[in-house]
């Protein structure tokens, strides 16, 4: 059972590793996830090293998050891995970071430690694609990565600057052949319907990304998530009609947005 812990202290992360690492016992069967980015293998198990993101996209719960990223202590994190590893035989992971590689430095000796202790996992994670370069890549390879899912969302940069995704678009083509090169399979991530989207920008897309060949393709049409800006944004246009979360039928109130949206 949860028992009360005190107030965390920033950072809070440090805080939590001070007390015990919940033991994986009390769950009934094998301990697994399976989701969209376990793809690379049948399941896995999610690890988060970090939460928090520096960038503020507005379609993501990260959007109005204005808190410091906090990550945990290297030794702490591959601790926990190789816990799960050695204890439980868990040899698939999610390392399931909104940002993985924010912190390169950090990655390195997460990878490193991995290395050095011989845990022969394989793992995926998520980062933006201006987010990583060659040596990085090769040592997230060695230490057993074998996907990346790399979040672009829109090959146009007025879609990129309107959502607050900015990434540098020159660093995308660079980053797919890297991770090519270094043996990890990519995953590109896309979204299609966000603000400033319009049959030109998904063409720009296209254009953008044909030349990638990364080695799976996801396209989503865009979310509106409560506690997002997007979800602002829309209840400011009245896409969210009043009450849409009071009706028991939320079908009903979609057919209105929809109506709301050809109008």
């Amino acid at each position: 059972a949860a028992r009360d812990m005190p107030p965390l202290r920033k950072p809070a992360l440090r805080e939590l590793e001070r007390h015990r690492r919940p033991e994986a016992e009390a769950l009934a069967g094998p301990v697994s996830a399976a989701g969209r980015r376990c793809l690379e293998m049948h399941s896995a198990l999610m690890v988060l090293g970090s939460r928090g993101c520096v960038y503020r996209c507005m379609f993501c719960p990260m959007s109005r998050y204005r808190g410091p990223v906090r990550r945990h202590a290297p030794e702490y994190f591959v601790g926990m891995v190789e816990h799960l590893c050695r204890t439980y035989s868990q040899r698939h992971m999610v390392f399931g970071d909104n940002f993985f590689t924010l912190d390169r430095d950090w990655v390195s000796e997460v990878c490193g430690r991995i290395i050095a202790k011989r845990l022969g996992i394989e793992w995926i994670c998520m980062t933006r694609p201006d987010a990583v370069d060659a040596d990085l890549l090769r040592r997230m390879a060695k230490a057993g990565c074998r996907n990346i899912s790399y979040g672009l969302e829109s090959g146009s940069s007025s879609v990129q600057k309107r959502i607050g995704k900015r990434i540098k678009l020159d660093k995308v083509g660079p980053a797919f052949e890297a991770t090519k090169k270094a043996g990890i399979s990519s995953t590109l991530m896309l979204m299609v319907g966000n603000p400033g989207e319009s049959r030109e920008t998904i063409r720009e897309t296209a254009a953008f990304t044909w030349r990638l060949e990364p080695d799976r393709v996801l396209i989503q049409t865009t979310k509106v998530y409560p506690g997002t800006t997007l979800h602002d944004i829309a209840l400011e246009q009245g896409v969210i009609p009043p009450g849409f979360y009071d009706r028991d039928d939320p079908r009903e109130a979609g057919r209105r947005a929809a109506e709301v949206l050809e109008d």
